[in-house]
């Protein structure tokens, strides 16, 4: 359906094109408002004049248009200069509306006859445009009965034609569907609606029958035509003159636009040649009949013919529990729940039986919630099918020329379960309760009979007449099209009155061959089905011995029916024996292509015998995981003996390689069950595997994804499973082993008669230089000459190198040397290997390794390219040594990192050595603070934390004199990372000034600072702790930092055994809890003897501190040390710096993580190293040793006493991307000076007694509390 012709006009509007919609129907002029700005950005001239103005019109069809300002504007027509008021707004679809007021001021004339606007002084071209309209359906909501001579408005619901869930909320046009009116059922009253916000109309039906009137949920009820929210008043009028008429039908037009569509999703159709006129006839007949296809899911119906029954005789209910479902697919499921809901296919139960759901991923990753209904089906009773005899069918199908091919939509779906039964169908789901199917779910057994019956008791008069039914395929044959069309019209009646609807995308109509039962069927007659033995007509020419093998198990399991089969196979036997060298010669594709043919002849092969005695089909199946899956279809004959149905065999995905062995055993049930199910659904049949783990295929538990569906699958089926041992299993074996083509070539490269030199493409000018090396190489040139003329027994002792190695490596595979593209080379079995000198293996080497098809791969990989290509005495060993000395390799792939022994920090006296390091960005405070500054005494462990609003040096600066050092005095040592806020000029001089000394940790190795940054995760545990329990915003964070300071200074440290607070003070931090329990006080009688106990008790706990973190330092580096590992440097040794810093906009995944190699220039202590580059003094740094890794020197060998290449050392010129620390050429790594213990006079107080020895938990290889405690790193 077309909405009425639009008229357009184009100008111009500030030097923009503008395509203006004229509407003498519509009163006022309006702009959009997008357009309007767009325009003002561009405006030359002076700008349009604009003024606020807020109203609202209403359009013909009395939906609202807001206006938000009134413009005058001018515009330019064809030559002419106009001006122009028009209302401003948004909600209109135009760019520009001409309407009447615009068109009377103007004078202007639309000459529909012509196709031009008049204006005073011009004529300009109109266009005119037509829209499809948007139509949907009305589907019922839910269950409504109509009585007799009763009217009713129920509700109804929107389906849009293309898919659900859209449609325009605007008023419209609802009217009967043409399915309805067909049916005879209650009559819909055409009428004028408005959707409500959750799509929903008012839909009012009048029976005038003497019968009750059903219409089912889900239902196709109406159609929906929306009205143009700008339509003209004249065409509204128009369109309410039409709604007054007493008419129901639905415009031609529409019903053409829809059987076009259905025609394009049919599957095929007209491959017969129709002419014009039976083409026309055709779409006719799909025209009327458009309402038997269901397109959607949601439009199929139940059938009113037949129930589906599950009789399980006396068994008790099984009720199993339901399996647990992952949260994540919990909306998944409860939409599909939901959608099967409303489509009134399930329904909330309470029920004793129940059957657990499993959720499986679909190939488009949309979630399938499958039932497992095998306890369900194990004591229902098995339901016979009777299917047609295929000889019978076959003879039906005789002389016929036209034949289509029927398949109907959801089949099970259109089956309704019987009420007393549906509890059986109960499933669970956990977090919604249980339901049961009101239609036939799958998974149950005897659903194939089911189907079978109902298609057989619908197309009974017209079976074997003009129609085959097998289960739920129809097919339709005839002589001529006149009489196919008209046997289509009578099968889509009875489709019709039974209530079935078919799947397009499934139907093939009026074409000239269809396959059916196995064999393909046309007017020039019926022949077998080549898919049935394309496995073997297609089996690839054997390039191996073991390709020979395959095919000989294969045709050796059929060797009783294949007359003089030892003479036959003995050219192909001759293959397999060890001592003969694979040759495929004419005489074995002779014995090839014979036995092949006695493989699909009628020696072997027969036809399937249906009848209700005959002996039960046999598939047997096999799956190899590195090749592919082969199966064969058997049938036992009048004499005993078995012969073949149908070969089946493909290859597996690479996706499917990696499945475990069951799986892919699994698979290849699931795949031929499939294949050759029109010879096994409806009859028991053995599944013979030499898998023995299938046997117990049905007692699987908690089957999951993949296997769930293909369980799913197979309960339709009715089968026995038989293991059998796999030398009794040669011919699914031979199939699932087959060879696969070689990318299409007719054989396989070593079948060639000259085979390719190492299967390689040497590099420009690299072949070359082989050959030239051979010919220069004073062994090489006279053996090359030997070979060639057949005179290599003629070489004596007089050669110059027969005591050489590489000669005598060369002579003890004389037998195997030959030349190939002039090029002296070994034979092997697979292929040629090119004979390399010791000046070419790094040519080679190189070329594999890190050219084009090496890309730098590893020892391995490498290796066998090019020991399979090329030969060289200890080829091998070349390789990996090449590869060890790559600096590529060695920059770029990851390594393991050393690990040096743990280097504790010494430190005698409160104050004397503090850490510092910055923790942020944070969220933002109101006080604007988005850093901490956090500062903490190595010795007594007491911390501060300042908030900052920035990490300027000259703000930690600030803090750390006026905060720190004014509380606590100037530490000797102030030790940080790497920081510019801790490493810039005026932190240097601030250190200078005050005496300072400044110590930092080596780069990239936060561990040298470990004791500052563990108050930092133990800071940001805490505050993210007081958030969560006050509910605080982030942003508050810093409220919360002078609670978590006094808890941690309150506490006992377990390295010193005293809280920070008694070593600062000399006595423990008064808490509020300590208010309901005051301790006696005790009233010094002067002020020296306070002096003096506190300071016997200040010198008691510095002893026990330096003791307990001792002792604390010793654990540690006992428990560390077990993961050390890696040797130390040498001075003069070449190493790789790690360097994890991303530059900006490199991408991680592609970092290089390694640079150099450098040199080690000296040791400074067991782990910390001063490197660079040899030749520049100002880029040396202190690394180390956990960031540093060996560069392997290469190593010189000898070979046949010449020297052989190996590759070069390079020094790294990374020197030049490397900036300096410092202006005077010093590196700012330094070795933390180690301080002398001071023996402090001050009084002690007892303290908490050392801590005992301990193993501390590891984690990540490092112990939980390596961190709370300095060390040197």
């Amino acid at each position: 359906m077309m909405q009425p012709t639009s008229v357009y006009v184009s100008c111009q509007i500030g030097g923009q094109v503008v395509s203006a919609c004229v509407d003498s129907g519509a009163a006022v002029t309006i702009i959009n408002e997008a357009l309007l700005q767009r325009v003002g950005k561009t405006w030359t001239k002076s700008p349009p004049s604009i003024q606020p103005h807020k109203s609202t019109i209403h359009a013909a069809n009395g939906s609202p248009i807001n206006i938000s300002a009134i413009c005058q504007l001018p515009l330019t027509i064809g030559e002419s200069e106009l001006s122009m008021t028009a209302l401003v707004s948004s909600s209109v679809s135009y760019e520009l509306l001409m309407g009447a007021d615009f068109l009377l001021k103007h004078n202007c004339r639309i000459d529909f006859q012509d196709g031009v606007l008049h204006l005073a002084d011009a004529s300009v071209p109109l266009r005119f445009h037509q829209r499809p309209a948007t139509v949907c359906r009305i589907l019922a909501s839910e269950r409504i009965v109509v009585p007799p001579g009763a009217e009713k408005i129920a509700s109804g619901r929107f389906l849009m034609k293309g898919g659900r869930g859209r449609y325009t909320r605007s008023p419209g046009v609802i009217e009967e569907s043409q399915d309805r009116k067909r049916a005879g059922s209650a009559v819909l009253a055409r009428s004028l609606v408005m959707p409500t916000e959750d799509a929903r109309v008012p839909v009012r039906l009048a029976n005038f029958s003497e019968v009750p009137v059903t219409i089912r949920k889900g239902e196709t009820v109406a159609w929906y035509h929306p009205l143009d929210p700008l339509q003209p008043i004249a065409l509204a009028a128009l369109s309410e003159a039409k709604d007054a008429a007493p008419t129901l039908e639905k415009p031609r037009q529409e019903e053409s636009e829809a059987a076009e569509e259905l025609l394009a999703g049919l599957k095929n159709w007209g491959s017969c040649g129709l002419s014009a006129e039976q083409e026309a006839k055709f779409k006719a007949l799909i025209q009327c009949n458009r309402d038997v296809f269901a397109t959607e899911l949601a439009e199929a119906t139940v059938t009113n013919v037949s129930e589906h029954r599950i009789d399980t005789g006396t068994a008790r209910p099984i009720k199993q529990a339901p399996r647990r479902l992952p949260p994540h697919l919990r909306a998944e499921v409860d939409e599909q729940l939901d959608e099967l809901l409303a489509q009134g296919k399930i329904e909330e139960a309470m029920s004793p039986w129940s059957s657990p759901v499993v959720c499986v991923r679909k190939k488009d990753n949309s979630l399938r919630m499958c039932v497992d209904y095998r306890r369900v089906n194990d004591v229902t009773v098995k339901d016979a099918i009777p299917l047609p005899r295929v000889d019978e069918a076959l003879e039906a199908l005789h002389g016929t020329a036209v034949y289509s091919s029927l398949d109907l939509r959801s089949g099970y779906h259109q089956v309704p379960v019987a009420a007393e039964d549906r509890d059986k169908t109960a499933f669970a789901v956990p977090h919604r309760g249980q339901f049961r199917w009101l239609v036939m779910p799958f998974g149950v057994t005897n659903g194939p009979a089911t189907f079978s019956r109902i298609m057989q008791t619908v197309l009974h008069p017209l079976a074997w007449k003009i129609c085959l039914v097998y289960l739920d395929d129809i097919l339709v044959f005839s002589n001529t099209v006149e009489d196919h069309l008209a046997r289509l019209s009578e099968i889509f009646q009875r489709l019709r009155s039974a209530n079935l609807k078919l799947n397009p995308k499934k139907c093939e109509l009026l074409s000239s061959e269809v396959s059916f039962l196995g064999h393909r069927v046309s007017a020039d007659g019926i022949g077998t089905d080549p898919e049935k033995v394309r496995a073997i007509r297609e089996w690839p020419t054997p390039c191996t011995v073991k390709d020979v093998q395959a095919f000989l198990g294969t045709v050796g399991y059929y060797r009783r029916f294949i007359q003089d089969f030892s003479h036959t196979a003995e050219p192909l036997t001759e293959l397999t024996r060890s001592t003969s060298p694979f040759q495929w010669g004419s005489a074995q594709e002779e014995a090839f292509q014979r036995l092949k043919e006695a493989l699909t002849g009628e020696q072997v092969m027969a036809y399937p015998n249906f009848a209700p005695d005959a002996p039960p089909f046999i598939l047997d199946t096999d799956g190899s995981s590195s090749v592919g899956i082969g199966g064969v279809l058997s049938q036992l004959q009048p004499d005993g003996s078995e012969k073949v149905i149908a070969y089946g065999s493909r290859t597996l995905s690479s996706a499917e390689r990696n499945y475990c062995t069951t799986r892919v055993e699994l698979l290849a049930v699931v795949t031929f069950i499939r294949q050759f199910k029109y010879f096994l659904l409806g009859k028991h049949f053995i599944l013979r595997t030499d898998h023995s783990s299938l046997r117990w295929l049905h007692s699987f538990k908690n089957v999951e994804g993949q296997a769930a569906r293909w369980l799913e699958q197979l309960a339709c089926f009715d089968y026995t499973i038989i293991h059998r041992a796999g030398r009794d299993h040669g011919n699914a074996d031979g199939l699932s082993r087959r060879p696969r083509s070689h990318f299409g070539a007719t054989t396989c490269p070593s079948c060639k008669e000259q085979p390719e030199v190492g299967a390689v493409t040497f590099e420009s000018g690299l072949q070359q230089r082989v050959h030239e090396a051979q010919l220069k190489h004073p062994e090489l040139r006279p053996l090359r000459q030997a070979v060639q003329t057949g005179r290599l027994e003629s070489l004596g002792t007089g050669h110059p190198g027969p005591g050489t190695p590489y000669w005598k490596a060369l002579m003890a595979r004389k037998d195997e040397l030959c030349m190939v593209n002039d090029l002296l080379c070994i034979r092997t079995e697979k292929n040629f290997k090119v004979v390399l000198t010791a000046e070419t293996t790094n040519l080679v080497i190189s070329e594999l390794h890190s050219g084009a098809s090496g890309a730098h791969s590893g020892f391995f990989k490498t290796k066998k390219k090019v020991t399979s290509r090329f030969w060289f005495p200890g080829l091998g060993r070349l390789v990996e040594e090449f590869i060890r000395c790559c600096v590529t390799c060695g920059k770029s792939k990851t390594k393991q990192r050393g690990r040096a022994p743990l280097e504790p920090i010494q430190t005698g006296a409160p104050f004397e050595r503090v850490m510092v390091d910055i923790v942020g960005p944070l969220p933002r405070t109101r006080k604007g603070n988005m850093y901490v500054l956090t500062i903490q005494d190595a010795f007594t462990k007491w911390p501060d934390a300042y908030p900052l609003r920035n990490q300027k040096a000259a703000s930690c600066a600030k803090v750390f004199v006026e905060r720190w050092i004014s509380q606590h005095g100037c530490p000797q040592f102030l030790h940080s990372d790497q920081g510019r806020n801790f490493e810039s000029r005026l932190t240097t001089e601030l250190c200078s000034l005050l005496g300072i000394k400044k110590t930092r940790t080596t780069p990239y190795h936060p561990m040298g600072n470990g004791q500052v940054e563990s108050f930092n995760r133990t800071l940001g545990t805490s505050l993210r702790s007081l958030m969560v329990e006050n509910g605080a915003a982030q942003s508050s964070w810093e409220e919360f930092i002078p609670a978590v300071l006094m808890a941690y200074r309150s506490s006992v440290h377990r390295g010193t055994g005293y809280t920070p607070h008694y070593l600062v003070y000399g006595e423990e931090m008064r808490l509020p809890v300590d208010l309901m329990n005051k301790p006696p006080q005790v009233q010094p009688s002067e002020t020296t003897e306070y002096v003096a106990e506190l300071r016997r008790k200040m010198q008691a706990a510095g002893d026990t501190v330096r003791t307990n973190l001792s002792t604390y330092q010793r654990q540690q580096k006992d428990q560390y040390d077990t993961g050390a590992r890696g040797s130390g440097f040498n001075e003069g040794d070449l190493v790789y710096v790690y360097q994890p810093c991303l530059e900006t906009g490199e991408a991680k995944k592609f970092h290089v993580y390694w640079t150099g190699p450098v040199k080690v220039f000296k040791r400074e202590s067991a782990t910390r190293y001063r490197v660079g580059h040899p030749t520049n003094n100002r880029k040396r740094k202190t690394v180390h040793f956990n960031n540093l890794h060996l560069y392997r020197r290469a190593e010189r060998s000898e070979q046949d006493g010449q020297r052989v290449p190996v590759p070069e050392q390079r020094e790294s010129d990374e020197h030049n991307e490397e900036e300096d620390d410092d202006e005077d050429g010093e590196s700012d790594w330094v070795q933390l000076p180690q301080p002398e213990a001071v023996d402090f006079g001050v009084p002690g107080s007892p303290g908490r007694p050392p801590t005992p020895e301990r193993r501390y938990p590891v984690r990540n290889r490092v112990p939980t509390q390596f961190f709370g405690n300095p060390v040197r790193h």
